[in-house]
């Protein structure tokens, strides 16, 4: 059952709130008239910098049992790449 807990489900709500951030981040561009790849790539990933440690952090308190890295890294990407450098360093 754990592979449900931890594998799966987290990826079937990653997909799920990606795909709502991505809906609402369009939503407002094409509001304000700037709808430009760029902007949207980089209004995502502003986005879910503090968007995916929230659903992540909820998910390990209520459903993950066992922390997978892997799944740590889809949902706080570019915190894994900060330490990642600061490892480096």
């Amino acid at each position: 059952m754990t592979f449900w807990t931890d594998l799966v489900l987290p990826i079937v709500i990653l997909v799920l709130a990606i795909g709502l951030v991505i809906f609402v981040l369009n939503l407002v561009l094409r509001a304000v008239h700037l709808d430009i790849t760029i902007i949207r790539i980089l209004g995502f990933f502003a986005i879910w910098y503090f968007v995916g440690p929230i659903i992540y952090n909820w998910m390990e308190a209520h459903i993950i049992t066992e922390a997978h890295e892997g799944i740590k890294i889809l949902f706080m990407p570019i915190q894994a790449i900060y330490q990642a450098f600061s490892k480096l360093l």
